[in-house]
């Protein structure tokens, strides 16, 4: 018993405290109702279910941690590095007599990134339109800077791929006012020539049909 003791608190006492920090973050539905197709309430339930969980995706992919770890600069930060070359406790008392020789620290982009991952829980809360994005480090600072921009950095690419969506419905809509256009200045050519051919003539205050005769 006292030897299991010991082991504890040996345990304890050689390691770190651990830190979470969370981020929240809603997605909310931008479509109108009239753009919205028609669902019943169960298929729109569904709906918003399977796009939240895409988003939490989204959070949870490689893309966005390459986007983090380049904006906090986490490869050349002495707080991340540390959690990277963790040592056991057997190594330490090898270091310690002289017996081991510490390993290099790989800080590779890649590794850098397999660290912050193993370190990030992204999660719905509930049936919510709200995902959790979670980060656990030994030190509190650092997993509230990364958990507030791994949610900024993914809001900031959400506007960038909105924007680029809304100026291709721009182009779009463009090009098809171009078409109705020509198809009503037709449409009004073919009508000044029905006028013509039948005798109609539009008065600049009469403009119904009746009122047209009876002038």
């Amino acid at each position: 018993m006292l030897i299991t003791v010991g082991l504890a608190v040996a345990f304890l006492l050689t390691t770190p405290p651990q830190y979470s920090s969370q981020a929240s973050i809603i997605i909310e539905n931008t479509q109108s109702a009239f753009a919205r197709p028609a669902r019943n309430g169960q298929d729109q339930f569904l709906s918003d279910q399977a796009a939240v969980l895409s988003q939490v995706e989204v959070l949870s992919s490689r893309d966005l941690a390459n986007a983090v770890v380049e904006k906090l600069d986490l490869e050349n930060s002495a707080d991340f590095i540390r959690p990277l070359s963790r040592e056991s406790l057997l190594t330490r008392a090898l270091l310690a007599l002289g017996i081991s020789i510490r390993p290099g620290i790989n800080t590779t982009p890649a590794k850098v990134v397999d660290a912050l991952g193993e370190n990030l829980v992204v999660f719905q809360r509930g049936t919510s339109r709200v995902i959790a994005v979670e980060y656990t480090s030994t030190d509190a600072e650092l997993a509230a800077r990364i958990a507030n921009t791994i949610a900024e950095e993914y809001i900031a690419q959400q506007r960038v791929s909105k924007f680029d969506s809304n100026q291709d419905a721009i182009t779009w809509l463009g090009r098809e006012i171009d078409q109705l256009r020509d198809k009503v200045a037709e449409a009004e050519k073919k009508v000044a020539g029905y006028r013509s051919d039948s005798g109609i003539f539009q008065t600049e205050r009469d403009t119904s049909l009746d009122k047209q005769q009876l002038g």
